[in-house]
């Protein structure tokens, strides 16, 4: 696995446990992990910190801005950004063509999920170096 305490990513989940464990795992594998719990959220801290965002982490559903729509808009001012969608639905097929049509940037994973294998990922995704 990559070194992850270079890593600044933002995470993005509505539900509240989930969202505690995740941060709390992120923390204490060195990542730091700008925490909100809607789609607003994410894109405003991605406003005022792209240049030090490595990716996102985004939930599906969230009420408000969804995680798509705050890929999608990131997307136009950063064509690089890397996303790990996570969803507790079937992807529907609208993710699914996103997927496909940005499989070099975009991952996603279903909860419930392996805490170790999400670290894995988020190491292998995000640090590029």
């Amino acid at each position: 696995m990559s070194d992850l305490s270079k890593l600044r990513i933002i995470y993005a989940e509505d539900e509240n446990d989930l969202r505690k464990i995740l941060s709390m795992v992120f923390e204490d594998s060195g990542i730091q992990a700008v925490t909100v719990d809607n789609g607003v959220d994410a894109y405003s801290a991605y406003e005022k910190e792209s240049e030090n965002i490595h990716g996102a982490i985004l939930d599906v559903k969230m009420p408000g801005m969804d995680g798509i729509q705050v890929f999608q808009k990131i997307s136009e001012q950063d064509p690089n950004f890397r996303v790990i969608f996570i969803t507790g639905y079937i992807v529907e097929e609208g993710l699914q063509e996103l997927v496909k049509a940005n499989e070099d940037r975009v991952k996603v994973v279903r909860k419930p999920f392996d805490l170790d294998a999400m670290l894995e990922l988020v190491g292998d995704f995000f640090v590029t170096e």
